[in-house]
């Protein structure tokens, strides 16, 4: 077993922030959920991060038809999710709906009904 070696004051800040960081996760661990502090550690962004905020991000409800089983709202999450654009997807069995965020520059509103459709929901933009 070879041994720890730190060597200078860069190799001791990085230990006092591991240290940090698991005294965070512990703390966090006997925290109830109102009084949990967010979990952070420090890294650099992609260069893809920048791009995201840049999105010009719409939401739209689309009604679903052919929903008739539990299993049915994943199907229909699952066809908007891989359609590329779709930022996040959530769809309700109850009222035959899905919320769909997506990014205008990427896909518009026929592609979303479209990819519902082929999946064997068809769907349409709720007014």
């Amino acid at each position: 077993m070879k041994p720890l070696l730190i060597a200078g004051l860069a190799g001791g800040l990085a230990v006092v922030a591991a240290a940090a960081v698991i005294a965070g996760n512990l703390a966090n661990d006997t925290a109830t959920p109102e009084t949990k502090a967010p979990i952070t550690v420090a890294a650099t962004a992609p260069a893809s991060a920048a791009t995201d905020t840049a999105t010009e991000q719409t939401t739209v409800t689309l009604a679903v038809d052919n929903m008739y089983c539990a299993s049915c709202p994943f199907i229909v999450r699952q066809a908007l999710t891989e359609t590329p654009g779709v930022i996040a997807a959530e769809v309700s069995f109850r009222d035959k709906t899905a919320r769909v965020t997506f990014d205008r520059a990427t896909v518009d509103v026929a592609a979303l009904t479209e990819a519902t459709t082929r999946a064997g929901y068809p769907s349409r933009l709720v007014p």
